[in-house]
């Protein structure tokens, strides 16, 4: 109040420049917690596959344990897409399931989604 009456020991063009640079912090800081809510929701998400995949692999797995062999062999064509020997018998096998990906997404992080 005292700057408007031109008492105040502050120049008001001082206390607008304060102003003006306060106010483009928090537009930074402002689009800064968008930018870390955008990318925990995505984390979430990427949880969120991360357990439906485990969980199925889980019931997959039950379901070969008692399985007959019909089944089990239903079961392995569904999880995986190819297998391929090369020379030396290497083997290459690709699975349909992203099981390497959620490996190393589950060592990287820690957490115990498995819950």
């Amino acid at each position: 109040m005292k700057a408007i009456q031109g008492t105040s020991q502050f120049n008001p063009k001082i206390l607008n420049d304060l102003i003006q640079q306060t106010a483009e912090k928090l537009d930074i800081a402002q689009d800064e917690v968008t930018r870390h809510e955008i990318e925990l929701q995505n984390k979430q998400n990427h949880i969120t596959t991360i357990q439906s995949q485990y969980h199925s692999m889980v019931s997959w797995a039950d379901m070969f344990e008692n399985a007959d062999i019909e089944t089990k062999k239903m079961i392995v064509g569904y999880l995986i897409e190819c297998v391929r020997v090369g020379r030396g018998y290497e083997i290459d096998i690709r699975f349909n399931v992203g099981y390497e990906h959620f490996v190393q997404s589950e060592l990287m992080k820690g957490d115990d989604v498995f819950a």
